[in-house]
């Protein structure tokens, strides 16, 4: 079920575009995060500079002759071509499985963010999937979602949110898009679970965030072949999960 549904694509007319425009990346953030309160375990990992970035974080511990793990992971790339066409490729993975834990608090965590700045009018495209699982009716006390926000000059320009709130998948195709001022926006994607109860969960993100403001030099960032797709094996990989996942889960209710 999906807790909250919002986007706002602001209709704003483009105009010429000077010589000098351009897609211009200020920072990124990236990192996986897995912990467990008690007994005590955990693991964070950050991208250390724009280069694509491949990372999964863990944490487990064996209790009551069981084995609990948070896992988040991320496959991320980015990189401006010509100085004009921003794309970010971005696989993110947030994964509850905890068992008989004594008053638990856990965390798992992948995000991926990034800032620009657009020097003329340009556009934006997103395109990819989400899903969140779980094989039973999710405990109160944890959440599981995944959420993507695009925020600018004018504030929101985009924003979903998926949370599990029933047994069984939930999933949603992006095929978004809209026009943009210039000015610096914040884009950012996330997997996340966490909270005070022993669950199976799973959140995941395959998507693919694009800008396009012609013009002028920009900045290349992103490292070595700045546009750099995710491994086909990434791809594939979620594609096969997701159907063994709706084999084994019950459909949830239509809404």
């Amino acid at each position: 079920m999906r807790r909250f549904v919002g986007a706002a694509v602001l209709g704003l007319g483009l105009v010429s575009v000077g010589a000098d425009a351009g897609v211009i990346v200020q920072s990124h953030n990236r990192s996986v995060e897995a912990s467990i309160s008690n007994p005590p375990a955990g693991q964070t990992i950050t991208a250390p500079d724009a280069n694509p970035f491949s990372q999964t974080a863990v944490a487990q511990v064996n209790f009551n002759a069981e084995t609990s793990t948070m896992t988040a992971a991320q496959n991320s790339s980015f990189g401006v071509a010509g100085g004009d066409t921003l794309t970010a490729n971005v696989f993110t993975r947030a994964v509850s499985d905890t068992r008989t834990l004594p008053n638990p608090i856990t965390l798992a965590d992948s995000t991926f963010e990034i800032t620009f700045t657009l020097d003329a009018p340009g556009t934006w495209s997103l395109t990819g999937a989400g899903i969140v699982s779980s094989p039973v009716y999710p405990d109160p006390g944890f959440y599981t979602s995944f959420l993507v926000n695009l925020t600018g000059p004018n504030g929101i320009e985009y924003i979903f949110s998926d949370e599990s709130l029933m047994p069984g998948i939930d999933s949603k195709v992006f095929n978004e898009g809209g026009a943009l001022v210039p000015g610096q926006y914040t884009f950012s994607a996330r997997a996340v679970g966490g909270g005070t109860a022993n669950v199976r969960e799973t959140a995941e993100l395959e998507i693919q965030f694009q800008v396009v403001s012609p013009g002028g030099p920009g900045n290349p960032g992103g490292g070595p072949g700045a546009n750099v797709p995710l491994p086909a094996g990434v791809w594939a990989g979620m594609a096969l999960g997701a159907w063994v996942m709706r084999r084994k889960l019950p459909r949830r209710a239509a809404r």
